[in-house]
């Protein structure tokens, strides 16, 4: 059986076969329940940068969970595929994948090309109106942390220097480590992902865009991306001319 692209997988398909390094794992909380999960929710990207979203259901979790960890490659079968959701998307993709008790994970030590280790689909700053209160596809965002308030992130959204409120609830607060900030040196690139867009303090139909965490929202602190290197630039530039 020949490798199939994540691009050229489609919903309610079986008997595939898929090559991808796991970029992102999560643990979602059911709404409601402190103490109650609703499986696992995992992000895969292959050689071609392309990602799907892939969820195990909480009753095989125990037995999935330990097969597979962030940072790795896998050779993956026996999975069947959905359709994607019609709100709350991760990422942009018609199909949507199902681990079981059924599904081989075999890891590979490496591949070539290789896989990048990060997928993210950001939105620029200017863009973020767009996606107020509509909730298809959540959003990513890149930039670096300006301040930091109880329970909320200050960010920096592009170049031109607007400031984004980003607003961590529940989980997501609780396992960012605010303490570890304050050992690197600015600027201190992060990337949210999975953000949903608000309006803020609206008068007369002018409000301020902020962005809210979801189940399903991750940090990353400098991450090791093309986009990094980029922003970094930026920023040194524009710091140069203040």
């Amino acid at each position: 059986m020949s490798f199939v692209h994540i691009r050229d997988l489609q919903p309610f398909q079986f008997n595939k076969k898929i090559k991808v390094r796991v970029c992102r794992i999560w643990r979602p909380k059911l709404i409601g329940y402190d103490d109650q999960f609703g499986g696992l929710q995992c992000i895969l990207v292959d050689q071609m940068a392309d990602a799907i979203q892939a969820t195990v259901k909480e009753i095989d979790y125990d037995l999935i969970g330990a097969k597979i960890k962030a940072g790795c490659i896998y050779e993956i079968t026996h999975f069947h595929s959905g359709r994607s959701k019609t709100s709350h998307k991760v990422v942009p993709h018609a199909a949507h994948l199902f681990f079981n008790t059924r599904t081989v994970f075999t890891e590979l030590s490496s591949v070539y090309p290789q896989i990048p280790r990060h997928r993210f689909y950001f939105l620029d700053y200017g863009q973020l109106c767009t996606r107020i209160d509509k909730n298809e596809i959540l959003t990513d965002v890149l930039g670096h942390i300006t301040a930091v308030q109880p329970l909320e992130e200050k960010m920096v959204g592009n170049g031109r220097k607007e400031d984004v409120r980003i607003t961590l609830w529940g989980d997501t607060v609780r396992a960012f480590d605010f303490q570890a900030l304050e050992e690197l040196a600015p600027p201190i690139i992060t990337v949210f992902t999975s953000l949903k867009v608000k309006q803020f303090q609206v008068y007369k139909c002018v409000g301020k865009t902020v962005l809210n965490s979801s189940v399903s929202t991750m940090i990353f602190i400098d991450p090791d991306i093309q986009e990094l290197d980029t922003y970094k630039m930026t920023y040194d530039f524009l710091s140069s001319l203040c």
